[in-house]
């Protein structure tokens, strides 16, 4: 015999799993920051980056 449900679903605490989820995911496709450089503009040419000459 099956059980049915009764209560309806966490809502909340589902959408928080699915944040987490979303985050570590982008987290993991982020390449890694050079310490000491985030936010400051490249000083490199793009031909230096090589990007389009």
């Amino acid at each position: 015999m099956r059980s049915v449900r009764r209560d309806p679903p966490d809502l909340r605490k589902l959408s928080r799993a699915v944040i987490a989820l979303a985050m570590a995911e982008a987290e993991m496709n982020t390449p890694p920051a050079t310490p000491g450089t985030q936010g400051m503009p490249s000083t490199q040419t793009p031909t230096e980056r090589g990007g389009a000459q």
